[in-house]
């Protein structure tokens, strides 16, 4: 990474926040902040906090209240050129409608998968420990492109991150 990239992301957030007084950016960060603060961490609580905080900036920013979450998160993220679909049967990790589905599946009825869905004419549920970790990356990268943040060195896809620099 690059050697100021710290101080860098760092003022470009707090200018969001301060200057241009980003109350939804501010909430995104601030929830995100919450999941890697906690000494005792529940995936649940976690998960929840990293969907909730993505799923209100991007409903704001696409001023977009319709109950279809993958569609409004869909929309938000592919300006910032993510690969990601709002459902990809072959490339699960990139489709939301499986983060969506483990949203619900958490907060509607207290499970840690989704409820069975149809992929390739198969029935299949998708456990939320496969999927929290591409979910936080996902959320860590949102939040340095709101804030414009773009040190050239980033990996940006956030399934295939095991290298997080270039």
């Amino acid at each position: 990474y690059s050697k100021n990239s710290r101080r860098y992301f760092i003022e470009a957030a707090l200018n969001k926040i301060i200057i241009e007084k980003d109350r939804h950016y501010s909430t995104l960060l601030h929830k995100n902040v919450q999941v890697f603060s906690t000494p005792q961490r529940y995936i649940d609580v976690s998960y929840y906090l990293l969907f909730s905080g993505l799923e209100s900036i991007a409903r704001q920013r696409e001023n977009d209240l319709s109950n279809n979450a993958p569609s409004v998160l869909y929309k938000y993220l592919s300006k910032f050129k993510f690969d990601i679909k709002q459902q990809d049967n072959k490339r699960p990790p990139r489709s939301l409608d499986i983060y969506s589905g483990l949203r619900n599946a958490l907060f509607h009825n207290g499970e840690y998968q989704t409820a069975p869905m149809k992929r390739n004419g198969t029935e299949c549920t998708f456990l939320l420990k496969d999927y929290y970790s591409y979910f936080r990356r996902l959320n860590s990268l949102v939040i340095l492109k709101e804030a414009n943040f773009e040190d050239g060195k980033i990996n940006w896809d956030f399934v295939n991150y095991r290298h997080y620099f270039k």
